[in-house]
């Protein structure tokens, strides 16, 4: 059954092929491959709220990277919802989580399955709208499909550089304890928000591993890609292609997050989209990370996983705190 749901999700994907208009620009997808290897310090950001308030509100701000990369005019504007916890006056700010979309995830309504009883437990939430999704998603695009490969490459992109400026942007305002989650695509966009941070996080990505690039390569997404737009043109295999642009994302050609201790890795022991050995590899890279397996697959055990992802970013963030406490104390 497990396999099964994962063969679902699969042949729900492949309704809308992702990449049916190929690769897209060659120099740009260098360009960002360029980027990626060679990220600073995080971008400051300039935050206006639409609905502003005390405990819940909702702003937004231009990427960071809408003047670096073309990217869709409707995505240039990323969005966000913010909810914290009850806080007296004078009590310092509560920590803060930013939660990633995973794939299909739009809107803010799915991950606060995850972010309201952590809410009621003291820790804030941030849920950023995906680039390309929900209202920044580009006109022609049907659904979440991706039109081009390049398109793929600057939504992973702004959303790293997204989240890392607005970990940057709570800290300048006070929150002291941040940290990111995600699962799948959003976990994997996680672990590459904690590598490429230059300040000690909380990290949880959840059911993300070492590399993405089996995934649409080896496990049932295969078929999501459309290949015959990719190979159109091509002397080599598109899927050899596919494999080696992918490899400038594998986690462990990046330095491991500024304090790996505080990570904890969360994967499914029968998933067959991620699979646990890519899970293990990204756990050994990352020295001190803790690895915790949910029983069933991707798409399976729905409740299970949400509990497990709850866990894991309430004691990543105990583990923090923690850490940061014992830091002061032991400065002179």
């Amino acid at each position: 059954m497990s396999s099964f749901n994962d063969q679902l999700l699969a042949m729900f994907l492949t309704r809308t092929p992702f990449y049916p208009n190929g690769w897209g620009d060659e120099a740009l997808i260098q360009e960002l491959v360029d980027r990626l290897a060679s990220m600073s310090e995080p971008a400051d950001i300039d935050v206006k709220w639409s609905k502003p308030g005390g405990r819940v509100s909702e702003g937004f701000f231009r990427s960071p990277v809408a003047d670096l990369v073309p990217l869709p005019p409707e995505a240039c504007t990323a969005y966000f919802r913010m909810e914290l916890p009850p806080h007296r006056d004078g009590e310092p700010p509560p920590p803060v989580c930013v939660y990633l979309a995973g794939t299909g995830d739009q809107g803010y309504t799915g991950r606060r399955l995850i972010s309201a009883p952590l809410i009621r437990r003291g820790i804030g939430a941030v849920v950023l709208e995906n680039p390309y999704y929900g209202q920044r998603r580009p006109k022609g695009q049907k659904f979440i499909a991706p039109q081009r490969f390049v398109d793929q490459l600057m939504m992973n992109y702004a959303t790293v550089e997204e989240t890392r400026s607005l970990l940057r942007w709570l800290r300048q305002r006070g929150f002291e304890h941040v940290g990111v989650a995600g699962y799948s695509m959003g976990g994997f966009m996680a672990a590459y928000v904690a590598a490429s941070t230059p300040f000690a996080i909380a990290a949880v990505p959840c059911a993300a591993g070492n590399s993405a690039g089996p995934t649409f390569t080896e496990s049932p997404l295969s078929k999501v890609p459309a290949w015959d737009a990719l190979q159109a043109g091509l002397d080599t295999d598109a899927r050899g292609k596919f494999l080696d642009l992918m490899s400038n994302y594998t986690l462990s050609s990046w330095a491991p997050p500024v304090d790996a201790e505080s990570a904890i890795i969360v994967g499914l022991d029968q998933d067959i989209i991620i699979a646990p050995s890519e899970v293990e590899a990204l756990h050994a890279h990352w020295p001190g990370s803790r690895l915790r397996w949910v029983k069933g697959s991707h798409m399976s055990s729905v409740w299970g996983r949400v509990r497990a992802i709850r866990e894991a970013v309430y004691d990543s963030f105990s583990i923090r705190v923690f850490k940061e406490t014992r830091e002061r104390l032991d400065q002179p």
